[in-house]
């Protein structure tokens, strides 16, 4: 194994980036944060595998680990354009459909990487340089090799985009200080890049993206955890959706539960369900909710008995984040106990209000009628008959 001070720097960036990954480990709840922890991983692994192939002694070996690295390179744009996205508020694009487009390119050229046989014997399938005792592979001489440069400039353009889109309104706040930062940072490792991908380099081969490396992950993470603000967002998340009094249930596009506040659990009481299960057998127990998901009709109102008596109103709503398809649906439970219960004591007050205005008017009836009797057998005979008719007494006594 090949040992030169151009290793040194590659080592210290290999560090650097595997600490920045393991430090955001702790915020892979926070979609920015788990990109970013994914493309210190990666580029960490891109490092090693540039090193190892400056550091092997056989051609074979270089051309080994030059394929791997590429595979690797391949996945970097697009999780420098998820920073980007998921930060600008686009997770949209990170999902479905457009997370497949984004990533398909990178497939494709794990593809063509790894369908290309390169003979070491046969120099004119690469192109190499002996530079300090080490073996640099500059090239495959693939026509599909320039495909990562130009996929990684239009990545990169568009996260610039986004990141610009955000310092358009001023005076600047901290949000629009970080979007000026990671914009900093993607300059930071596109200039060098492009720079080699048009043969600026100083050493033929040699990228210097490995110097800038843990630059651009180090700027990336001084602005996106400097003011704590992915350490307090999960917490202000849960502690809010906890605190909400109506039972709030998330149910993906394909039906699953995915999350539930604390009182959608005390909702469940001891039947509670995991996350993952389908939500038609969450619901099961409960006719009219397993109904509202099976005909999915956003908007619709119906009402719940849970198992402890209390009644609650349901309501369903399309999570859409502003696009044509859905990504999934918010189901809502507000709880009417104390409104049902009043409803019916208003209820039961209206009818005995109605049965006591009823029985008064009959008995001013009978009362006419008694006044109007023209012997007291007939008087006694017009009591007994209204008495039943109209008070529908069962029985009567006269004394």
């Amino acid at each position: 194994m090949n040992y030169s001070p151009l290793l040194t720097p590659l080592i210290l960036s290999t560090v650097v980036l595997l600490g920045l990954g393991i430090f955001s480990l702790r915020f892979r709840a926070n979609v920015t944060a788990s990109v970013l922890m994914t493309f210190c991983f990666v580029g960490s692994g891109w490092l090693i595998c540039y090193g190892l192939s400056l550091a092997s002694t056989t051609v074979d070996g270089a051309l080994f680990w030059y394929r791997a690295r590429l595979i690797l390179a391949a996945f970097l744009p697009p999780l420098m354009g998820g920073i980007a996205l998921s930060h600008t508020a686009r997770t949209n694009w990170l999902r479905g459909w457009r997370l497949v487009l984004l990533l398909l390119p990178s497939f494709l050229m794990v593809f063509l990487v790894v369908s290309t046989q390169v003979d070491p014997s046969d120099t004119s399938a690469y192109e190499i340089s002996y530079i300090y005792g080490m073996i640099i592979v500059e090239s495959l001489k693939q026509p599909w090799q320039g495909l990562l440069g130009a996929f990684t400039l239009v990545i990169s353009a568009i996260a610039a985009l986004a990141l610009a889109s955000t310092l358009r309104t001023r005076p600047y706040n901290e949000y629009q200080r970080q979007s000026l930062i990671l914009l900093i940072a993607l300059i930071v490792a596109v200039v060098p890049y492009g720079l080699s991908v048009v043969g600026i380099t100083l050493l033929p081969g040699y990228n210097p993206l490995l110097y800038v490396m843990p630059v651009v992950a180090l700027l990336m993470a001084w602005a996106l955890f400097r003011y704590r603000l992915l350490e307090i967002q999960p917490i202000a998340r849960r502690s809010v959706f906890d605190q909400i009094a109506d039972g709030v249930a998330v149910i993906d596009s394909t039906g699953r539960l995915v999350d539930m506040n604390r009182s959608m659990a005390e909702f469940f009481s001891e039947a509670r369900p995991t996350y993952g299960t389908p939500a038609m057998a969450a619901f099961a127990a409960f006719p009219a909710l397993a109904r509202l998901l099976a005909e999915g009709m956003t908007g619709t109102v119906e009402q719940v008995t849970a198992n402890d008596g209390r009644c609650f109103e349901a309501t369903l709503s399309a999570l859409d984040y502003g696009q044509p398809e859905r990504e999934g649906v918010l189901l809502a439970l507000h709880d009417i106990t104390d409104r049902t219960a009043a409803e019916n004591t208003a209820r039961q007050a209206q009818a005995a209000e109605s049965d006591y205005l009823e029985q008064l008017t009959a008995l001013y009836e009978i009362g006419l009628a008694l006044a109007r009797a023209p012997s007291p057998d007939e008087l006694l005979h017009t009591a007994v008959v209204a008495a039943h008719a109209q008070l529908h007494f069962d029985r009567i006594g006269i004394w």
